[in-house]
């Protein structure tokens, strides 16, 4: 048995000579470990971007996409009428007649589970981090931070954005997602989109000179190259130039602006992504949908959506409010799918769309147990039903896969390792998921 940290033995002699700016090249300790997290980013790529519908609370997979209309218990048979899609084995709810229309453009996940972490929505960072993350564990990152980090993507557009707003901690002391051990540099840059407020005229203050900025900042970076051969203001300084960039890639990139700018837009492609107002804020889902498909046409690698509400307990409340923001979830998506498809963005971009749990079959409460996720574009298939639940929709019957699974596919599609080590607090190395026997989920891939 070695003394010491496993990561430093992976070290050799040159590398070693490297250390505390001692070094051919010039590399300090902190540079070789972002080098080697960045060599993580070596696999085959099927896909570049990813845009994450996130459905905060659970919707309701016995009510969606995985009916049981034949159900022992009448309790677990669907609340409203199934219908056929054009896929022999899948039947969805009335309320989602479009997604019914173009099954043959996404799979279907029947068989997540995440085990007992749904109290309290102790999942959501599950699901977003492919980590199991509670009070008592290391603050993973989210898909979104990895891919920040990793991989990275245009100068003039940031890495990671979440509409609406982002899952953080709190009163009733369920961790967030937002916060991790990569530190602040690569959490998601959060905006709200507004009707009544485009974000092209916020991003356009009158008598901004951008180009003054951009001359301050690279007498900073010149300044700032100075300090950087002492190891330990190296994470200071990076987090400083990641806040700094997302500031001034936000204010010179008209990228973003237009993709904020909805007038841009016809009026017909606006009307079939329709309305969906947000319940914590004064944007609308449906449009944030739209702005994350425009986002993406912008080259941003990492798309977050928050799309609430599906928080409903009881079999009353959930009859009450399917009815109200399942057919809005219905238009929304489908014509982001539509719309993506027409213009070849599902070429290299994974659309996900996923809660951190599903709907108790027996009373429509929290329920671990059973969810789905619908997957299309980035080498995913299309048309697919994958993996399966028992006859009351109370546990997997085939293909059962946890979050950590759908993280290391996700991640596999973007040529990221999921075993590669990023740096945690203490240069402690920790991998992207952290688990042995993770497995790629090759039946929803093409």
């Amino acid at each position: 048995m070695k003394a010491g940290c496993h990561e430093f033995h992976q070290f050799n002699r040159r590398d070693a000579l490297r250390i505390g700016g001692a070094t051919f090249f010039g590399l300090t300790m902190p540079q070789l470990l972002r080098a080697r997290a960045e060599s993580a980013s070596t696999r085959p790529v099927k896909a570049k971007q990813v845009l994450l519908v996130w459905m905060y609370g659970g919707p309701s997979q016995i009510d969606m996409f995985d009916l049981k209309p034949n159900a022992k218990r009448e309790v677990s048979r669907p609340l409203f009428r199934p219908i056929q899609t054009a896929l022999p084995d899948l039947q969805v709810s009335e309320l989602m007649p479009r997604m019914a229309q173009i099954a043959d453009k996404y799979t279907v996940l029947r068989s997540m589970w995440v085990g007992g972490l749904h109290w309290q929505h102790s999942a959501l960072p599950y699901l977003l981090t492919g980590n199991a993350r509670t009070p008592n564990t290391l603050a993973y990152p989210t898909m979104g931070s990895v891919v920040a980090k990793v991989k990275g993507g245009p100068r003039d557009v940031p890495n990671y954005i979440a509409l609406n707003q982002f899952p953080s901690k709190g009163a009733d002391g369920v961790p967030g997602a937002g916060d991790c051990f990569l530190g602040p540099a690569y959490e998601p840059l959060v905006l709200q989109p507004d009707v009544k407020n485009p974000m092209s005229e916020m991003l356009a203050a009158p008598g901004l000179d951008v180009s003054g900025f951009e001359r301050r900042t690279n007498l900073m970076r010149n300044f700032d190259q100075k300090l950087r051969g002492l190891d330990r203001l190296e994470p200071i300084i990076e987090a400083m130039d990641q806040h700094q960039q997302k500031a001034f890639d936000m204010l010179r990139s008209p990228k973003i602006r237009d993709a904020f700018d909805l007038s841009k837009e016809g009026v017909r492609t606006i009307e079939r992504y329709g309305k969906s107002k947000h319940p914590y804020g004064g944007g609308d889902q449906n449009q944030a949908l739209l702005v994350g498909r425009r986002l993406i046409e912008a080259g941003v690698p990492f798309v977050h959506v928050d799309y609430q509400n599906w928080d409903w307990h009881g079999v009353q409340d959930n009859v009450t409010n399917q009815p109200k923001l399942v057919p809005q979830w219905d238009r929304g998506m489908s014509a982001l799918l539509e719309d993506m498809d027409a213009r070849g963005l599902l070429e290299e971009t994974m659309v996900v769309a996923m809660g951190e749990q599903g709907r108790g079959p027996i009373d429509r409460s929290h329920w671990s147990g059973t969810h789905f996720v619908l997957l299309a574009g980035g080498g995913f298939a299309r048309g697919r039903v994958v993996g399966a639940t028992d006859q009351d929709g109370m546990k997997q019957a085939d293909y059962e896969c946890f979050p950590e699974d759908l993280a290391a596919t996700i991640y596999n599609q973007l040529g990221i390792d999921p075993h590669a080590q990023l740096m945690a607090n203490g240069n402690r190395p920790v991998r992207i998921v952290d688990k042995d026997d993770i497995k790629i989920l090759r039946r929803v891939l093409a």
